[in-house]
């Protein structure tokens, strides 16, 4: 009977380590999006928010540039609006939750 019971006990060991192991993935993951949802996101709204300023800001001095090296006035906003507003939207609003 001590036998039956010895060869029970160790046939769950590999069966609660894997429970164990899908249990601290989910805790780590969790934190990560509760960290992410509530620290990252909105810090990176404030981000996109200041970026599309600077944006605004910085088209008249770079809108010349673009017009004199390509004759396009497109290809001097071109750097500004992927620094500016598109890094920060594509951090904020493209990437999965908890995708840091």
């Amino acid at each position: 009977m001590a036998a039956v019971a010895l060869a029970l006990v160790l046939q769950t060991g590999p069966a609660q380590a894997a429970v164990l192991e899908r249990t601290g993935h989910f805790a780590k993951r969790f934190g990560e999006a509760t960290f992410d949802i509530l620290i990252l996101r909105p810090l990176s709204v404030t981000a996109l928010v200041a970026g599309s300023a600077f944006f605004v800001a910085s088209a008249p001095f770079s809108t010349p540039d673009g017009w004199i090296r390509t004759g396009s006035f497109r290809e001097g906003i071109r750097p500004a609006w992927s620094t500016f507003v598109y890094a920060p939207f594509e951090y904020t609003i493209l990437r999965d939750l908890g995708d840091f």
